[in-house]
Formats: C-alpha cells, structure tokens, sequence
C-alpha cells in the first residue's frame, strides 16, 4: 500500500493524500491549500483563470486521467474562432472519500473528472449544494458527482471496503473513515475533536477503530504543538468545550446593555443554534446575515437533515448592503452620486432565492422554496431602526468587518455595545479577514471587544488519549504545522513530505 502526500503534509489544510493498493486509486479529500496558493495567488490582485494555471504553478499536481477536459485544448481560426482538438485522458482513479465541507478539504473537487464518484455524508453533500450556487469556476461542483454514504455501512470503492463514522468538528455532516485494503486497515480522521455537541461521535469511532486492530493511522493535528502572532492572541482565549462558550455569552449578554454582535466561522450551525439560543433567552432577537440565514433555512428544507437548529420565525436576516444600479433602473431617478440601496425584489443568488417566495405570486406553491414573512428581512432604513433599539438584537456574523461597515452610522457616530470573537481558526482553514484588520473596526465602532470560542479541532490532550488508546502500528500525522509532536505517542511515527511516498 501506498500514500502519497500531495497536501496536507506539514501544513493546515489542503488535504490531497492519494491511496494506492489492491488495484485501487483513491484520494482522501482534495482540499484547496491556501499556502500553496499564496505563493503565487493573492484576491483580488491575480487570480487562476484556468486548471492550467494551477498546474504549472505546482498547486495541483500533474497527475493522468484525474482532472476534466485533460487532454483537450482550445484551437483558433485565423478570425478568431475557437474550436476543441486533442483526445481526452481516460480516467485514472477510483473514487474520493471527502471528509467534510471546509474549502481545505473540498475546494478543488470541482476541478476533478466527473466521472470520478465523491463519496461523503448525506449533510456535506447538502452543504456543498447549497453553496454550489453561487461558486465560481475553480470551486464549483458537478453535484451528480457526489455519492452519500450512510453511517457505518460497509461501501465497497473499488476493491476495497470503507466505512464512514461521524465525527464532531465545527461543521455540520464530518466524517471519519475505515478502509480495508487487503489485509491492511487505515483509519482516516478527517479534521475532528471531543469537546464539541457531538463528541460521543467522536468516541464512537475511536471504540471503532480499537476493535478493528488499525494498521496505520493517518490521524489530523492542528492543535498540536505552539503557535505563534495572531494566532496565538486568539488562542490565549480559548475555551475548553461548546458549554463553555454558551455559558460565557450567556454572562456577556446577562450584564451588556448595548448591542452585541457575534462572529463565528462560516459554517459552525452548532454554534449558531447554541448563541440563538442565549440570545433569545436574553431576550434579544437573533439578526443572521443573508448567506448564513440561507444555509440554516435550506439545510433543513425540504428535507429535515439536522434538527434541531433555527427555523422561519427565530430570527431576522440582514441583508448585504448592495447599490441600486441607476442606469437599470432609470424609473426611479435617482442619480448615480447618490447611493441607493438595492430593493429587496431586485436581489441576485441565494439573498433572490429567500426573497423570491414572497414577490413571485406564481411561485408560492412551490415545494423547494421557503416563504418568509417580510419583517425577517432588515435592509435599508430597518438597519437604523436596529440601532434605536440596540439592547433588543444580537447580530450574528461570518464577517464581522463587513456587518460593522453595513450597520455603523453614517454621520460617524458609534456601535455602543460588545463584539464577541468566536473564531478559533481563522487564519488556517477559511480565508479571512485579518485579524488586526478587524481590531481596528471594533475600535472605530467603540465596541468593546470579548472572546467566546473554542477549537474544531481536538486540543493536544485529546490527540494524545486518541493516538495512545486507538494503539496504532504505524502513526502518520497530517494537516499540522508541528508533526514531530507525534513522535512522542506512537510506535512508529512517519512524517510525510509535501509529495512524498510513504509506503506500508
């Protein structure tokens, strides 16, 4: 058996391990590497145009028969006119098991055949979906080329037999895997931790994996080992578990008479539900930006996937603040020097999809929509009614910055009231606003600032227990700055290297 590490070795994110045995080719996640990109990339200066731009900078490796339209090419007439010539690769490679709905494991997926099946959880799937929408080319997917995977069930994926476990992490649907190769078995965390709401799934794949005897574990260590800069003042004010976060917003909303706005990771449901919650306790009505209200709502329609979270009626949704193009709509005449909000029937992308039930009459018998009352929405002058009466919200963000800039006074006045940090990993798995950028939004809005948060990773103690009681024959760390912090828990420890082959 082979691993071949194209991310994920000595770094946070970017997953791309490639596994080769019985005759079966088959990758674990393939992530988007923001450091590889960096190298090379910077948003919104100079941007990839083409698969081969990610190819001949290194970002992706070359590798036959594993990305659409290899083995084509564009060809132009002598006036200009393109056609296609070339003969298409065949495929390659087997299948992609995709560990969860964080960019660092699925962004490049998109870029694959689509004759090559990801198999995933029925919730990562639903997430993608609902993201898919608005994506552009590079991280946009062929959704007919996502395969759910039930709980547990044994799955065949080529010649050999996987199951997937549910984990805890700080996104809704992340799985685990066990996959039989012969008579060699790889446990495959995925990004996980015990701490969270869902942590007896966590447990429940460590018991797992004692029982099935685990030749080698290819096991994620973010929390392991220093960190350093921004990083480290975030992490200075970390809390041990999800019921320490509830309880300490709970305590900052027991005493704050202002406004408090809370900013959480994009994809961290658990945690909207939980700060809702608290919020609606206090009394104050949760405002949700447009983007984060649309995956809560959709995630649960029409199907129920994961109950429990906030439904239509539990809070309100700000919309993006977007300038009304006068030269469309000339009726209104309004003159371009003045900025005029975009109205709410004139929206675009998932902010017209949680409109359009309520302006399309020809649509309201339709399954797929969701019908919203319009006093959910607040826009336009409704963000200065919020500020009146600020005690009675909590907004709820994944951009802070931009939700301050939307809600701030234009006359420069202030934001009295409290800004709540609840990001743990900024600045390795999602592409944020830097933190010190954001510091000095806080302070021209004279907010003062708190923490509540915790990892969705599992803390080092964690990694430890796991490492040590799952009792591994050979132990290879990925997605972790610091892979030599391993070599003190296990028998024997490998460290990939960034396109190095480790083989079993």
């Amino acid at each position: 058996m082979k691993l071949t590490f194209y991310g994920g070795a000595g770094e946070i994110g970017g997953n791309k391990i490639l596994l080769e045995s019985e005759g079966t080719r088959l990758f674990l996640d393939f992530g988007m590497s923001y450091s590889a990109e960096e190298r090379f990339f910077e948003f919104p200066l100079l941007r990839p145009s083409c698969l081969d731009d990610l190819l001949k900078t290194g970002v992706l490796p070359r590798l036959p028969g594993l990305y659409r339209g290899m083995g084509l090419a564009a060809a132009y007439a002598g006036d200009g006119t393109p056609s296609v010539c070339g003969e298409a690769e065949c495929r390659g490679f087997d299948a992609v098991l995709l560990s969860h709905a964080h960019m660092d494991h699925y962004g490049y997926v998109g870029r694959l055949r689509p004759d090559i099946p990801v198999h995933l959880s029925p919730v990562a799937r639903r997430l993608i979906e609902l993201r898919n929408e608005g994506e552009e080319w590079l991280t946009r997917i062929d959704m007919d080329s996502l395969f759910t995977m039930e709980k547990e069930d044994p799955c065949p994926v080529g010649n050999l037999a996987v199951r997937r476990f549910d984990v805890d992490h700080s996104v809704l649907g992340a799985s685990a895997f066990l996959i039989h190769a012969g008579d060699t078995t790889i446990a495959y965390t995925g990004d996980f931790r015990f701490h969270g709401n869902s942590g007896a799934d966590s447990e429940a794949f460590l018991q797992a994996c004692k029982q099935e005897d685990v030749d080698v574990l290819l096991c994620e260590g973010t929390r392991a080992g220093p960190t350093s800069g921004e990083e480290e003042e975030v992490e200075s004010h970390a809390l041990k578990t999800e019921a320490d976060v509830r309880d300490k917003c709970s305590e900052i909303l027991g005493r704050e008479k202002g406004l408090v706005v809370y900013d959480a990771s994009p994809a961290d449901m658990n945690r909207m539900a939980a700060v809702c919650r608290v919020a609606q306790e206090h009394g104050r009505v949760p405002v949700f930006d447009s983007r984060k209200a649309y995956l809560l709502l959709y995630l649960n329609h029409p199907k129920a996937l994961c109950p429990g979270l906030p439904g239509r009626g539990e809070f309100k949704i700000a919309l993006s603040r977007r300038r009304l193009d006068s030269r469309k709509y000339p009726k209104f005449g309004v003159p371009e020097e003045v900025f005029v909000e975009t109205y709410t029937n004139y929206r675009q992308g998932h902010e017209a999809k949680l409109l359009v039930a309520q302006r399309d009459k020809q649509r309201e018998g339709d399954q797929d929509l969701l019908r919203l009352d319009d006093n959910t929405f607040v826009w336009g002058s409704l963000r200065e009614e919020v500020l009146k009466e600020p005690g009675r919200y909590l907004l709820y963000t994944s951009n802070g910055a931009q939700t301050l800039l939307h809600f701030l006074p234009p006359d420069g006045g202030k934001l009295p009231g409290t800004y709540i940090y609840g990001k743990a990993e900024p600045f390795k798995e999602e592409m944020e606003l830097s933190f010190g950028r954001l510091k000095n939004w806080i302070q021209l809005c004279g907010l003062d600032m708190e923490y509540a948060h915790t990892s969705g990773h599992a803390h080092q103690a964690e990694l430890e227990r796991f490492v040590g009681e799952l009792g591994a024959k050979v132990l290879i760390p990925i997605h972790t700055e610091h892979p030599e912090v391993f070599r003190q828990w296990g028998r024997d420890v490998r460290l990939p290297a960034p396109g190095g082959t480790i083989e079993v």
